[in-house]
């Protein structure tokens, strides 16, 4: 009879070791939790750069020098994206590099894994950008 318990052990020591291997390699809940806010965050941030193109067309295609607040946007490019993380309240930056190029940054928490690594500057969680007049 003892036998005949090997087989279903050793069978279920794999199944957990793969399960824990799985958790592991994709770093379990809370992990998921951290992407699903960094695609919040991503929208945001696409949303304010095209709220940016708006702001420098209604202003003879000039990039602005400083977003407006949400209370002073333009009435073209109303309404004003959300200007703040949604979870931390810290407010998203914006940067003006060059007549031609900007960045908005914002508090990824794996700004690695964002899916446009030739814009993304992960050391600051920035997304670099080119205006085409």
């Amino acid at each position: 009879m003892k036998a005949e318990s090997g087989p279903p052990i050793v069978i279920g020591i794999i199944v957990l070791a793969t399960i824990a291997a799985g958790i592991w390699s994709v770093g379990g809940p809370a992990t998921g939790k951290q992407e699903k806010r960094d695609k919040a965050r991503m929208s945001d941030v696409r949303n304010l750069s095209g709220h940016v193109i708006c702001l420098a067309y209604a202003n003879d295609k000039v990039l602005p020098d400083a977003l407006p607040s949400e209370q002073d946007t333009i009435a073209d490019c109303a309404p004003a994206p959300r200007m703040a993380d949604p979870f931390t309240q810290a407010p998203y930056v914006y940067e003006k590099i060059s007549d031609t190029a900007y960045r908005i940054c914002a508090g990824f928490e794996h700004p690695e894994l964002i899916a446009y690594p030739n814009q993304m500057d992960v050391d600051a969680g920035c997304m670099n950008y080119q205006y085409k007049r």
